[in-house]
């Protein structure tokens, strides 16, 4: 046996016990030999020990990579072709092929892939590593958590008392205010927009929260969903399935801040003063609820108020007569109305002042049950009103009416266009911001059964009437992630 044949035996031997899984790739795309037994191995439960040799390589990969990786592996593959030379990094963490069993069980694999390309006489020819990582970013991920947890507890302990429980109470609150946006149904690519964007606004409220307690854990938390909402809005097209990774992040954020009541709870040796010191919804009488909601819709006017700088008083009457089965659908409009009116509809004391109006604005709510005929919610405000003439073009824009049909129309009629089945209100970016979010309210009163009617005051003010029937359903709540 001469040198080289000692040679190849040693370096064969040497090969095959590697960690990493070597693939000779063709122009063809195709594998040419295996260099590494760690090929046959990898990908643990579900993977066949095949021979590989002879397979496209989307073929020989399938039953490693999850599909969207896989389709970018083969993609920059082939890219590689028209630009010789150029190396690509190593790509890490890419999701293996798991399903939805394995991935229960927590046996969801995870890769590092490098390529080595060489263009010859033949085109391209690739050797290509891969190597599993999963329990190195098992490991990792672990590490990250217990230290976001020890710097949570030592911002716990640093933050000045008053100030960690107020932060709690508006916490809580933001985070009630964002269950009701997820649930809030979005049918239309337009409303999924919006209902995003909204997301985003009270993620990035909490954050500029934390940062006023120096809680950083949360504050970095929360700037990183809402880099990534931001990341989806720049899509040219977005759809439920983009909310499935986002709502990851969002419950790491409720995880993060109920961590936090619990160590303030520790520290202050008592329960966080909140009247409601869970978000599950439950109650134990109508006053507790009604009180709890008037107390939140409060903190939500002086909040957004104090950051649109715009004041108003809040009205509530007739929350204690809401049955128990409408709760949660006048929770949700509430919250999405009130809103709206505090940041879009009232004016900065500046602009009321100048308007012949006095500096602080007037919000009211009022519930009325009528025997026989369901729950009617009335909110009023006395700020900017709609927008009538762009209402109006929008209309005509999207062939709801003609310029016709609309010349002689009451004010009244105009602003019920926004709650008319089908007009998009992606368009109403105007100064006032007014209407945006009509499109939510909408689908959820249509969905319950309800009927909603909108009367508007250019300058003056804006009244919204939803009428609820005796029977509306909970279920109405359930979240539509997929947009039509």
């Amino acid at each position: 046996m001469n040198t080289h044949t000692r040679v190849d035996i040693h370096a064969s031997r040497l090969l095959h016990r590697l960690d990493d899984a070597l693939l000779l790739v063709g122009p063809d795309l195709c594998v040419r030999q295996v260099l590494t037994q760690a090929a046959y191995a990898l990908g643990g439960v579900g993977v066949s020990r095949r021979e590989l040799v002879g397979l496209p390589l989307s073929q020989a990969l399938a039953t490693l990579l999850a599909p969207k990786a896989l389709a970018s592996l083969i993609e920059q593959i082939s890219a590689l072709a028209d630009s010789p030379g150029e190396s690509l990094d190593t790509l890490r963490g890419v999701e293996g092929a798991a399903t939805a069993a394995l991935r229960a069980a927590g046996l969801t694999r995870y890769y590092d892939i490098w390529m080595q390309p060489y263009i010859g006489d033949e085109g391209l020819t690739l050797l290509l590593g891969l190597r599993d990582v999963t329990e190195r970013l098992r490991l990792a991920r672990e590490l990250e958590s217990a230290r976001q947890a020890h710097e949570l507890a030592l911002g716990v302990l640093r933050a000045e008392p008053q100030a960690l429980e107020e932060f709690m109470a508006e916490a809580l609150q933001g985070i009630s205010l964002l269950h009701s946006l997820v649930k809030m149904p979005a049918r239309s690519e337009s409303a999924f927009r919006s209902k995003l964007s909204r997301i985003a606004d009270e993620v990035e409220s909490l954050a500029k929260q934390a940062s006023t307690v120096r809680l950083s854990s949360i504050n970095r938390c929360a700037l990183a969903l809402v880099n990534d909402i931001q990341a989806v809005l720049q899509q040219a097209a977005v759809s439920g399935d983009d909310f499935l990774p986002l709502s990851v992040s969002l419950d790491e954020l409720f995880v993060q801040i109920n961590n936090t009541g619990r160590l303030a709870e520790q520290r202050a040796g008592r329960a966080i003063s909140n009247e409601r010191a869970d978000v599950t919804g439950s109650y134990r009488t109508l006053a507790d609820w009604s009180a709890d909601l008037g107390q939140r819709l409060q903190i939500l006017v002086d909040r957004f108020g104090l950051q649109s700088q715009h004041s108003a008083d809040l009205a509530l009457n007739g929350l204690q007569q809401v049955p128990e089965n409408q709760q949660r659908n006048v929770e949700s409009i509430l919250v999405q109305l009130v809103r709206n009116a505090i940041e879009h509809g009232i004016e900065t004391a500046s602009v009321r002042l100048a308007g012949g109006k006095s500096a602080k604005g007037q919000i009211s709510v009022e519930c009325t049950v009528r025997a026989g005929q369901g729950l009617q919610l009335d909110i009023r405000d006395d700020g900017c009103g709609f927008d009538l003439n762009l209402i109006r073009r929008l209309a005509i824009e999207q062939g709801l009416a003609t310029a016709e049909e609309l010349d002689n129309a009451q004010p009244d009629a105009i602003s019920n266009l926004l709650v008319r089945p089908g007009f998009n209100t992606a368009g109403l970016v105007s100064d006032s911001g007014r209407g945006l979010g009509m499109e939510f309210l909408r689908e959820l009163v249509l969905r319950i059964g309800g009927q909603i009617s909108v009367s508007s005051q250019p300058g003056q003010q804006t009244h919204l009437s939803v009428a609820l029937p005796e029977q509306a359903a909970d279920e109405a709540l359930i979240e539509t992630q997929r947009v039509a």
